[in-house]
């Protein structure tokens, strides 16, 4: 393989793991940004109506902020599979993607949604939470 298709690989694998590590990350600070939220309620003894409904649009914000850039990571991960599935398809035989375990099926934004239902899961969760305790 010319060293420039290596490169391409590489580049490719590096930047999925890259960019779904970087999920994670958004969810993490989507839930603390819930908890400075949450914390900002109960410091302030009495909080007015437009105060709670100031909290309630950071809350706001901060999900649909955290679905948006989930969603935007997954589509950048499906760019780089795509990728990867034409250097498997050019640069690899059959036989050698048979033994290599090597997939050449086409990996839509659907692809491992498990995780991104989990990912959205905790981040909805988390702003149903905050929401809550804001007006409890």
């Amino acid at each position: 393989m010319r060293p420039a298709i290596q490169e391409a690989y590489s580049d490719a694998v590096h930047n999925i793991m890259f960019h779904k590590r970087q999920q994670w990350r958004v969810t993490h600070y989507a839930v603390l940004a819930y908890a400075v939220v949450v914390a900002l309620s109960e410091i302030l003894e009495k909080i007015s109506k437009v105060e709670k409904l100031l909290l309630l649009l950071v809350t706001l914000v901060v999900l649909g902020g955290s679905i948006a850039v989930l969603s935007n990571l997954q589509c950048t991960q499906t760019k780089f599979r795509g990728r990867l599935r034409y250097i498997y398809m050019t640069f690899f035989t059959v036989d050698e993607r048979n033994s290599l375990h090597l997939s050449v099926e086409r990996r839509g934004f659907l692809y491992d949604i498990a995780v991104l239902i989990c990912l959205y899961a905790a981040s909805l969760l988390g702003a149903a939470v905050t929401i809550y305790l804001i007006y409890r």
